[in-house]
């Protein structure tokens, strides 16, 4: 085995398990001190910074494999509208759109 590739493969199993415990903290910390300082807004508003934030902070990791994302065939492309639009977006403003306007 090349020790080369057993050692990045340990970095990226350690780089995603820890984006996965940042990704839980920010979760935790959305309901609790984030979420309730923005009833005021529109949910539409609230869903599309949210998406945007989350776009800009994973932009740089998309423009190394734009290459690889352009060669997408059209199922892809269709497999992460819906899923993007459905879980994502739909998703987030209807639960965004069912939290009380009032605590």
């Amino acid at each position: 085995m090349d020790m080369k590739k057993g050692t990045r493969a340990n970095s990226t199993l350690i780089i995603g398990a820890l984006a996965i415990i940042l990704a839980a903290l920010f979760w935790s910390l959305d309901g609790t001190f984030i979420r309730p300082k923005l009833y005021a807004l529109p949910a539409g508003l609230v869903v599309f910074t949210e998406h945007l934030l989350g776009f800009i902070v994973l932009l740089p990791f998309f423009i190394p494999r734009l290459h690889q994302i352009k060669n997408l065939d059209k199922k892809s492309w269709g497999a992460a509208f819906w899923i993007s639009f459905f879980g994502g977006f739909l998703g987030t403003l209807a639960i965004t759109r069912s939290l009380p306007t009032s605590l």
